[in-house]
């Protein structure tokens, strides 16, 4: 007789209840400390300065219908910067997906072959894939701008050079993630193709010469900062190498630039170009770098009392009198660069921008005039918008046009909006006393302006549209104006001037010279200006300056 299985109910196993409780309590302790820390006066907002930026402020709270109604969103802003614990629970969450998964910890940067870093500020990444390609209209504009620029300068005598700077990604492409393939060519490959098949006039491209440096790099010593977007001592001396050469072609009295063997290399440690602090991973992100101390005595001298437009603009003097005088535009590289440079002009202003500024030029009349400019701003440095700004003759044109598109008298009918203003844009329209009062505040803010039907833009092909803001900022920085074309459902960083403010009040001119612009404009403060007010805003159009011809 067969047997027959009897099931058996086995007892259900006791569940630790006490470790459940643990469990609980130890989500509710972690949930709970950040604001328990808050109301124990543990403030974090102190953290956002390794962010680059400034902390929030926390709003006061009054009785005034207005305020209460913006208080929620400004204290919601204001704790996102302060709560208990927040740097050691960034670095907790950037540690883990740097480290533990090897990705970057922000949408800013991307981590590279043996943990380099690269940013991707102005669509860099994009523009070296080749994916955001210039149109034919762009490179012609761009040819224009050169050969304009140099014409300028040569009616007094002085040679006009325009070096293309390669970024990082151009210098080390194979750092870059194998998943960032080129589709085509970038836009600096572009411009100097176009520009060596449509003008006799010769930019200077110091890429070859960057990799021939970068063949001799070694640990501590590199072409460009691995964890940084700039290039180092190493890369600055042979790039300035090849500017002198170049240079010394047409202007006299030049001398030979200094050698390797002029200097001597000291490594230095610590995050002297880093993105490691503000990614709060300075530990992970650990490197040195050499610097050169020259051997020869310098005779060139940083005027210290100098004050420029912009507070990083600088003056150099040399003891030698009889040397040529220059001017540099450059944009953050120029910190690396100038020494070098300073040591062959009697005097050397430095720049610190792209914009050429015809008037200050004509003024000080130097015998060179230098542009060094990374081909990462191609994409929002354009030269239809360069040039015209600080022109008095251009602002003259503003002033006596009576073709206004936009006054004083019709802000009050515009439908402004703040798409990113996360409760950091204030605007106050008075139309009795026709008034524009808008505050920007740093952080992830924005104010999107319709200004004008693109049906009825510039009356005839021998005008153009410039808008007029009247601001106040707290400090020097960047007002970023972004332009959207017909074509674009969005607004597109291919079209973003990034205005140069100053501390003060004062008033910016910003011409809007494509014919296919969809009459909208978008204004976001970046490079930390502090807050700015913007008093007012005019758009008129009036008759093309020669430039834009």
């Amino acid at each position: 007789m067969a047997s027959q299985a009897i099931p058996v109910e086995m007892p259900e196993p006791r569940r630790a209840r006490w470790a459940d409780v643990l469990v609980a309590l130890g989500l509710l302790l972690a949930v709970s400390a950040p604001p328990i820390a808050v109301l124990l006066g543990h403030d974090s907002s102190a953290s956002a300065v390794r962010e680059f930026r400034r902390p929030t402020a926390r709003p006061a709270l009054t009785l005034d219908a207005g305020e209460l109604r913006a208080y929620p969103r400004r204290f919601e802003a204001w704790y996102r910067d302060a709560f208990g614990f927040r740097a050691t629970l960034i670095e907790s969450y950037n540690r883990a997906l740097a480290v533990g998964l090897g990705q970057s910890p922000s949408s800013h940067f991307v981590l590279g072959d043996e943990r380099w870093i690269f940013h991707r500020e102005a669509s860099a990444l994009e523009t070296f894939r080749g994916v955001l390609p210039f149109e034919d209209e762009d490179l012609v504009l761009w040819r224009r701008s050169i050969e304009q620029r140099t014409a300028h300068v040569a009616s007094w005598g002085g040679q006009f050079l325009f070096v293309c700077v390669p970024s990082k990604l151009e210098i080390y492409p194979e750092r870059v993630p194998a998943r960032f393939t080129r589709l085509g060519p970038s836009r600096r490959d572009q411009l100097l193709d176009y520009m060596s098949k449509s003008t006799d006039l010769d930019l200077l491209d110091v890429k070859q010469v960057l990799h021939g440096a970068k063949v001799r790099d070694q640990p501590g010593r590199h072409v460009c900062f691995p964890y940084g977007v700039h290039w180092t001592d190493r890369g600055a001396r042979v790039a300035y190498a090849a500017m002198l050469n170049k240079i010394a072609e047409t202007v006299p009295g030049v001398d030979e630039p200094w050698r390797l063997e002029d200097f001597r290399e000291e490594e230095v440690g610590g995050p002297v170009d880093s993105w490691a602090e503000k990614l709060y991973l300075e530990e992970y992100f650990t490197a040195t770098e050499s610097f050169f101390i020259p051997l020869r005595l310098r005779q060139s001298v940083r005027d210290e009392s100098f004050k420029g437009s912009h507070w990083e603009d600088t003056l150099w003097r040399n003891e030698d009198t009889s040397l040529p005088t220059a001017v540099v535009y450059h944009d953050s590289n120029g910190g690396w660069l100038l020494p070098f440079l300073a040591e062959h002009f009697s005097v050397m202003y430095g720049v610190r921008h792209v914009y050429y500024d015809p008037k200050l030029m004509a003024e000080r009349e130097p015998d060179v005039v230098l542009v060094a400019q990374t081909d990462r701003y191609l994409v929002s440095l354009l030269p239809f918008l360069q040039g015209a700004m600080n022109d008095p003759e251009f602002r003259a044109a503003f002033e006596a046009s009576d073709d206004v598109r936009i006054g004083p008298e019709s802000l009050a009918g515009l439908d402004f909006r703040a798409p990113f203003a996360d409760g950091t844009v204030e605007l106050v329209l008075d139309e009795g006393a026709a008034r524009l009062d808008v505050t920007l505040r740093s952080g992830a803010n924005a104010l999107q302006l319709p200004l004008f039907d693109p049906d009825t833009g510039p009356a005839s092909e021998n005008r153009m549209l410039v808008l007029r803001l009247d601001l106040t900022c707290e400090k020097d920085g960047y007002l970023d104006v972004f332009l959207r074309r017909e074509a674009d459902a969005e607004f597109d960083s291919t079209r973003t001037f990034p205005l140069e403010t100053r501390a003060g009040r004062h008033v910016e001119y910003i011409p809007i010279d494509r014919r296919d612009m969809a009459g909208e404009l978008l204004l976001r403060l970046s490079h930390d200006p502090g807050q700015v007010s913007l008093h007012g805003i005019e758009l008129r159009a009036v008759r093309r300056p020669p430039q834009f011809d």
